[in-house]
C-alpha cells in the first residue's frame, strides 16, 4: 500500500498562482491534516483486517492468532468428536467471552470445542548467596516548591480595537496572558482577516506574540493600513500547549465596536 504526503498533495493540486504560503498553510489544517488522520486510521484497520482474514481453523493458526490477539497462552488438542472436537487450554485470568467469539468466528462450521481452565504458577529460588551488610543510602533535596495546581495553567488571548491619539486614528491590539510565570518561551500564532466578508487571503495579516521565560505576560500591535474600512477578527493557528512544567489551556476574548472596550488589567 501506497504512503501519501497529504501536505505536499494539497500543493501539488493547487494551481500555480494560488501556491502562497497563507494558502498552503491554511489548506494543510483544514485538509491535509484531516486526511491524514483518516489515512492512518484505515491504514491500521487494513493491517488488523487482513491479518484476521489470514487465520485459517487450522490448531497451528488458530493458537497463534488467539495467543497474538489476547496475549496469552494457550493450547489446542484435538479430541475425538464424542462429544467436543477440539480441547482449549487457558489461564482462569483470559477474557473467556473474547476468546469464545474469536473461535465461533474463525471455526469450522459444526465443530464444537471445551474449555479447561488453569491457574498460574509462579516458582523463585535464591541463585545466590545474600549478603546482609549491605546499607543502601538515600539523599534528598527540594528542587523546587510544590504547586497544587497539577500542572495545569490557564492562557489568555485578548484583541481589540484602540484609539490611537497620535495618528489620529486607531490600531489592533493583542494582550497574552497566562496564570503562572513560564518556563520557556510560549507563543501564540494565527491570522487576522476580514470580519465581513470571505476571508479571503489578500486580506491575511500573520501574527506572533510570544511570553518569554520568567513572565507571564506580552503585548503587541497591529497597524491599520492606509484606507482599510472594515473591521478584522482573528484565527489562531497554533499555540504552545506546555512548557515542560506546565500545560496550558487557551482562551480567546475579543472586545469590539461600537463599545471599545479594554481587557481587564488583572496583573497590575
Amino acid at each position: 500500500m501506497m504512503k501519501i504526503d497529504y501536505n505536499k498533495l494539497v500543493e501539488l493540486l493547487l494551481p500555480t498562482f494560488l501556491r502562497r504560503p497563507r494558502i498552503i498553510a491554511m489548506l494543510r489544517v483544514l485538509v491535509a491534516k484531516p486526511l491524514q488522520g483518516l489515512f492512518v486510521t484505515f491504514h491500521l484497520w487494513r493491517v488488523r483486517s487482513r491479518y484476521e482474514a489470514s487465520v485459517t481453523p487450522q490448531v497451528c493458526s488458530l493458537k497463534h492468532a488467539i495467543e497474538r490477539t489476547f496475549d496469552c497462552v494457550v493450547d489446542i488438542t484435538e479430541l475425538d468428536g464424542k462429544p467436543y472436537d477440539f480441547l482449549v487450554e487457558v489461564d482462569r485470568s483470559t477474557d473467556l467471552n473474547a476468546i469464545k467469539e474469536f473461535l465461533d468466528k474463525h471455526k469450522l462450521a459444526g465443530k464444537s470445542y471445551v474449555f479447561r481452565l488453569g491457574d498460574t504458577h509462579y516458582q523463585a529460588g535464591w541463585k545466590n548467596y545474600v549478603q546482609e551488610n549491605i546499607i543502601t543510602l538515600f539523599k534528598a533535596n527540594w528542587t523546587g516548591f510544590i504547586r497544587e495546581d497539577d500542572g495545569e495553567a490557564s492562557l489568555f488571548l485578548w484583541f481589540w480595537k484602540d484609539p490611537d491619539i497620535a495618528a489620529g486614528g486607531f490600531v489592533y491590539k493583542m494582550r497574552a496572558f497566562s496564570s503562572v510565570d513560564v518556563k520557556e518561551t510560549v507563543s501564540i500564532s494565527g491570522i487576522t482577516f476580514r470580519k465581513d466578508g470571505f476571508p479571503f487571503p489578500t486580506y491575511w495579516r500573520e501574527f506572533l506574540i510570544s511570553i518569554f521565560p520568567g513572565t507571564n505576560e506580552a503585548e503587541i500591535t497591529i497597524e491599520i493600513e492606509e484606507g482599510e474600512d472594515f473591521e478584522r477578527d482573528i484565527y489562531i493557528g497554533d499555540y504552545t500547549a506546555t512548557d515542560g512544567t506546565y500545560s496550558y489551556q487557551l482562551t480567546v476574548f475579543r472586545f469590539e465596536p461600537p463599545i471599545i472596550e479594554k481587557p481587564p488589567i488583572i496583573w497590575a
